[in-house]
């Protein structure tokens, strides 16, 4: 059973990110769902669909790069596919490059919470997938 669109999926391990996140997404006017890890992302991802994912790289059961490679695999149109913004730590970027071309921004931890929310109300926006693609957002405090 699928459910109604939704603006915005944020997947990171950390609960007090994950809320601060969604409640700044939400009060902007967006719709937001949130998962813990990699694994409850794809379980919103097969009955959900999103403009924007929001995904963090280390999480435990299934990380930011694992849920990329399942996005890949459910074999959407370019069209259709989630604008993929990732947040890391600068020392966690290696990993990206099986997945680069998924990738639109990569968020720098620490990150402004209005800089990323201005940035992901544009993606919503507009689906800012040819500007941004493969560049760094650097965000922090």
């Amino acid at each position: 059973m699928s459910h109604p669109a939704k603006d915005v999926l944020v997947v990171d391990d950390d609960e007090q990110i994950r809320k601060l996140i969604a409640i700044v997404l939400t009060r902007a006017g967006l719709s937001v769902d949130t998962a813990a890890d990699g694994l409850h992302a794809v379980e919103h991802l097969v009955v959900s669909s999103y403009t924007v994912l929001l995904i963090d790289l280390s999480m435990p059961r299934l990380d930011g790069v694992g849920v990329l490679k399942k996005i890949r695999a459910f074999h959407w149109p370019e069209d259709d596919r989630p604008i993929v913004l990732v947040m890391t730590a600068a020392t966690e970027r290696e990993p990206l490059t099986s997945v680069a071309e998924m990738v639109q921004a990569v968020i720098t931890k620490p990150f402004d919470i209005q800089e990323l929310r201005e940035l992901v109300q544009d993606c919503v926006a507009g689906r800012l997938r040819c500007d941004i693609t493969g560049s760094e957002v650097t965000i922090s405090l």
